[in-house]
């Protein structure tokens, strides 16, 4: 098992651990937590079999660009008003999802996300065309990436790099 994956490990260990602890307080809203838990584990596995890194970040550490880009996608996309691929993923069932900044409104499910064509790459921060990195930010279900450059990088993440962002 390389770095990447037992980091990957520890991190879904650590959220399936914090979800079930937190289970008898919350009643039903556990079951949409553990479903999220799910999600990740499955966006992880399908994000890369060796990530360079996987951290937990707070909401608070991202640029404000990413939290606003992040945010409008998924509240589209809870409002149903996103477009998505024809297998349709649904934030209530808790299926796992891949969006990026560069085409807001639009997502898709897993099976789909290697299959989208990307085109020209900008860092969605300034839209210079040399990007440094295209890092993943993970929040419930969601899978967002992001392309930066060195100036407008994300909490140090490297390419390739993966954020959970932590709700508490």
């Amino acid at each position: 098992m390389t770095s990447g994956a037992i980091e990957a490990d520890a991190a879904i260990t650590r959220l399936e651990q914090e979800a079930r602890e937190t289970s008898t307080a919350a009643g039903p809203s556990s079951a949409i937590a553990l479903s999220f838990v799910d999600a990740i584990r499955d966006l992880l596995g399908h994000l890369s079999a060796d990530p360079a890194t996987v951290v937990r970040m707070w909401p608070s550490d991202l640029p404000e660009w990413v939290q606003l880009g992040l945010a409008a996608e998924f509240a589209a996309w809870c409002g149903g008003s996103s477009e998505t691929c024809v297998h349709e993923p649904d934030v209530n069932r808790g299926d796992p999802a891949v969006s990026a900044a560069r085409r807001p409104g639009a997502l898709v499910c897993l099976g789909c996300a290697g299959h989208r064509d990307e085109g020209e790459t900008r860092c969605d921060g300034c839209g210079r065309p040399d990007v440094d990195a295209v890092v993943t930010i993970v929040f419930g279900p969601l899978a967002f990436e992001v392309c930066v450059c060195d100036d407008c990088s994300i909490g140090g993440l490297l390419d390739g790099d993966i954020a959970i962002l932590c709700a508490s």
